[in-house]
């Protein structure tokens, strides 16, 4: 929703889902405590890793709408997903960053979108464990040639 805010801030649009992406997404994404509009806030979806209607699936449909010309995808769920998962955390992040990285992959290779992948680092509550996930995160998006901001603004 931050992100949201600032593209309407410097008078970017920020476009509808389709009726047909509506349509799926609701057959995917929980009802409480989501929202299925543009901007998507799905988070429960991060708690699941099995098919169908896990984030791949969910990138995957928000991607292929025709309305929609780029992806932001926020992730900061790592302090909520370590105390839901508790000691089988790191087998769900790795499969969920795998998701995550197959959906990204999917927007920009077959839609040809671009994707901005935002991870919120808080250094007043985050602790070595929640550094160590972003740290994961950060490096699969770079092995697979998606690059940071500062890499993409020095170029």
């Amino acid at each position: 929703m931050i992100q949201t805010d600032l593209c309407l801030k410097v008078g970017m649009e920020i476009p509808r889902f389709s009726r047909e992406t509506l349509e799926a997404l609701r057959r995917r994404v929980p009802l409480a405590g989501t929202s299925i509009g543009n901007p998507l806030d799905a988070w429960p979806i991060y708690y699941k890793v099995s098919t169908p209607g896990n984030i791949a699936d969910i990138i995957r449909i928000v991607a292929s709408d025709h309305n929609i010309h780029s992806l932001v995808f926020q992730f900061d769920q790592f302090r909520y997903l370590r105390r839901a998962m508790g000691p089988g955390v790191e087998a769900h992040m790795k499969a969920l960053i795998d998701l995550m990285m197959e959906g990204c992959e999917h927007a920009r290779d077959k839609e040809r979108k671009p994707v901005l992948i935002c991870v919120s680092l808080d250094p007043y509550l985050e602790d070595e464990e929640d550094r160590h996930y972003n740290l994961m995160i950060k490096r699969t998006f770079s092995e697979k040639s998606f690059r940071s901001i500062r890499t993409w603004m020095q170029q």
